[in-house]
């Protein structure tokens, strides 16, 4: 884990959990310069959107594997 993304995105929980919309929170990630995950440069509503409903966040794991 990157500790700078790790409190971004706590920070992003917290804030949805006050009640914080979507656009709301990309405004203050954005403004705040939170760090982005990924190679993006910004925050936008879909990237909000996938953080907040990424099951892996929580623990979540679901091996698999692919056979041919």
């Amino acid at each position: 884990p990157i500790p700078e993304r790790v409190t971004a995105i706590r920070t992003l929980f917290a804030l949805a959990r006050d009640g914080w919309g979507i656009s709301k929170l990309v405004r203050y990630a954005n403004e705040n310069s939170l760090p982005v995950p990924g190679k993006g440069m910004t925050w936008h509503t879909s990237l909000v959107n996938r953080v907040l409903s990424n099951a892996a966040l929580i623990g979540y794991f679901q091996p698999r594997c692919n056979v041919d």
